[in-house]
């Protein structure tokens, strides 16, 4: 039982803390740029998948993010990254590893967990101290991607090496190298939608660093506006539970149900 308790520590943390800025942002300001200028709008709509590659391993990432104003949306899976597991640990997982988050003004934040369609409503003075703050600033997370490190500015080169489609989105596939002095060399592909006017999101990312870690970004059902108002509903048919230990069956836990 201890470790079923750690467990659920470790899984719920997890849920929790992954930082939305992380999962979907390659973190260089030349592969991210188009990223930052949809997400700037302040008004905007986009799935995303993250695999990342490292000594052979494949690790999947998958949510959206969707933002009117003071109204975001943040839905993270991270079950791709969790590995098999058998038992109370697979209903943890499964449980904790696909979540999101609803926040706007007239209420306090929203927890969702959609495999059992449940979710918490996260009362401040209730929980003040015990739930990290991992919803990621966009101010922060925009001056972070658009300024490179004192002293050192990056070396680009970029070429234009083909065209592809989409999501029926036609895009320019630019080679991009960025490599900082003293620091590693980042090198891969973007896809520069056209169809966007100014705004040309990177719909497939793919950076390679030095050491061999790869990783993948392919972003979906972009929208540059205001995202549909289901968004920052709670789903139909979605029940409210009071706290963690009410997201599962503990009959069936513990034999009993």
């Amino acid at each position: 039982m201890r470790a079923t308790i750690i467990t659920l520590g470790i899984l719920a943390a997890m849920a929790l803390a992954v930082p939305a800025g992380a999962t979907f942002m390659v973190g260089e300001q030349h592969f991210d740029a188009g990223t930052m200028r949809v997400i700037q709008t302040t008004t905007f709509f986009f799935e995303y998948v993250t695999t990342m590659t490292e000594d052979g391993e494949t690790s999947v990432l998958k949510g959206l993010f969707a933002q009117n104003g003071d109204r975001t949306r943040v839905d993270t899976d991270i079950r791709g990254m969790l590995g098999d597991s058998e038992g109370e640990d697979a209903m943890f997982a499964q449980i904790m590893g696909y979540t999101g988050v609803i926040m706007k003004p007239e209420s306090d934040t929203i927890t969702l967990y959609h495999v059992p369609e449940k979710y918490i409503i996260l009362h401040p003075e209730e929980l003040e101290g015990e739930i990290p703050d991992f919803m990621p600033d966009i101010d922060e997370i925009s001056e972070a991607a658009g300024k490179p490190a004192e002293g050192k500015e990056p070396i680009v080169t970029r070429e234009k090496i083909g065209e592809e489609k989409i999501d029926g989105h036609p895009c320019i596939i630019y080679a991009l190298t960025v490599t900082i002095p003293d620091e590693d060399t980042l090198t891969g592909k973007i896809w520069v939608a056209q169809d966007y006017g100014d705004y040309k999101p990177h719909l497939k990312i793919v950076a390679t660093q030095e050491d061999g870690e790869e990783l993948m970004i392919e972003f979906h059902n972009v929208k540059v506006g205001k995202p549909d108002a289901i968004w920052f509903n709670i789903p139909e048919g979605y029940v409210e539970v009071k706290d963690i230990m009410g997201l599962f069956d503990m009959g069936a836990m513990t034999g009993e149900g």
